[in-house]
């Protein structure tokens, strides 16, 4: 717990309603910029001020104050954010008592989804243990499942269902284990509300990563018998869904796919259609992908591409699958062991390259919805790359987010997951 007996600028002043209000719009600016009019945050005030959220009301205090107390680096504010947090969880927590209905546990469900979502950002912020960012994202995913993919139509829900999805897909592919988000009756739902315009490609490309990360879990402990599904038709059709979700996001942002493909028509890894890596620079980005949306979607299409052909790699490991590794042409689509400037090597390479550029680029942008989904993305660098240089890049990067604005806790629980992994979990060193 942070020094309470330090000087505090947050009880130099009187924490007014206004102040407080300065102290929400600096957290929901750096987490929500350009897009809070068409987020769920937009909502906030209006929750804040219903009757009966108290639960609400000290959450969003936890998290505006937990934000101002990382920025000024002023740990009595941090303190004062942590009893607000502690205050919130007792309200949350209580608000689930004496629920005996189905009908009054749904509708406490609707209720507590905000402020589930709201706790598991001041854990991003400011985490008060390992595992309790961890465990309000699987708070959120539960009463999700409780309220079903119906409750999508209303227009909150619908945009609390995606950030919590995103979340689901971190924790997925840095736990290695499974979310009930994935199932078919989730992923069938129509992108009909603000949230989904213009943005059903991203989702697309979650669903991929959540489904690479639940069969990479698969297939580190099971046997060859369970990898059968795993067949040459099954991950060529995942890499022809992959292509065409890339044409479709060029064609969203006026990207050329033909001369910046993702993954290559015929023989996929081959060294002579893999260009040489640098892994000690970074990769320069094609104009289009110079925004802040773009760049995101760009890093997860790269990390979808490690982890499916990680994935394929991986057969090297099982004779009983050899004919993976021939395409429909009977030409090898990679040879593992291809110098690291080609082959499979170099396609991992170069995929880790793009991801740190558009790391790079967002983190010149200071835009935390953007920085905080891109803990993904580099976390597949960190353990997937072959790179030694690029994983301690990506590691430098975890390092620098643990100790500043907006992203400490996460990241260090990133980081921490990472050192605490078996070492299986590394595929491609």
């Amino acid at each position: 717990m942070p020094d309470a007996s330090a000087p505090s600028f947050y009880h130099a002043v009187t924490p007014t309603s206004t102040y407080d209000d300065i102290l929400l719009f600096k957290f929901l600016n750096y987490f929500s910029q350009n897009a809070s009019e068409r987020t769920w945050t937009a909502r906030l005030p209006s929750l804040i001020s219903a009757k009966n959220a108290a639960a609400m009301k000290t959450a969003a205090r936890a998290v505006s104050l937990g934000f101002a107390a990382q920025s000024i680096r002023d740990p009595a504010m941090a303190q004062a954010a942590c009893e607000y947090y502690g205050n919130s969880l007792r309200y949350h927590q209580a608000s689930f008592r004496a629920a005996p209905g189905k009908t009054i546990c749904k509708k406490k469900a609707i209720n507590a989804l905000p402020v589930t979502v709201l706790l598991s950002y001041f854990e991003m912020i400011q985490a008060t243990s390992a595992d309790a960012w961890l465990k309000h994202t699987l708070a959120a995913e539960r009463l999700f499942v409780l309220l079903g993919p119906d409750s999508l139509n209303d227009e909150l829900l619908n945009h609390l269902y995606f950030i919590v999805r995103s979340n689901s897909a971190i924790r997925c592919f840095l736990l290695g284990t499974k979310t009930q988000l994935l199932e078919k009756s989730w992923s069938e739902i129509p992108m009909t509300h603000p949230c989904g315009r213009g943005t059903a490609v991203f989702n697309n490309i979650v669903d991929l990563i959540i489904w690479l990360s639940n069969s990479i879990n698969v297939t580190t402990s099971s046997s060859d018998l369970d990898l059968m599904s795993y067949d040459l038709l099954t991950l060529q059709r995942t890499m022809d869904e992959l292509r065409r979700l890339w044409v479709v996001f060029g064609e969203s942002i006026g990207l050329d796919t033909s001369t910046h493909p993702l993954l290559s028509e015929c023989s996929e890894l081959s060294s002579s259609l893999m260009p040489s890596v640098d892994e000690t620079a970074i990769a320069i980005l094609p104009l289009a992908l110079r925004n802040s949306s773009a760049a995101l979607t760009g890093a997860f299409f790269h990390a979808a591409a490690i982890m499916l052909l990680t994935l394929i790699g991986r057969k090297q490991i099982y004779p009983s699958l050899s004919q993976m590794m021939y395409g429909n042409r009977g030409v090898a689509l990679w040879d593992p062991t291809a110098p690291n400037d080609g082959g499979y090597s170099g396609a991992l390479r170069h995929h880790s390259s793009e991801i740190l550029a558009l790391t790079e680029y967002l983190r010149t942008q200071k835009i935390g919805c953007a920085c905080l989904r891109m803990i993904l993305p580099l976390a597949v660098v960190n353990r997937l790359s072959p790179s030694e240089h690029q994983r301690l890049m990506a590691e430098s990067i975890f390092r620098d987010w643990s100790t500043s604005d907006g992203l400490a806790g996460l990241a260090s629980f990133a980081f921490a997951e990472k050192e605490s992994a078996p070492a299986k979990v590394f595929l491609a060193r």
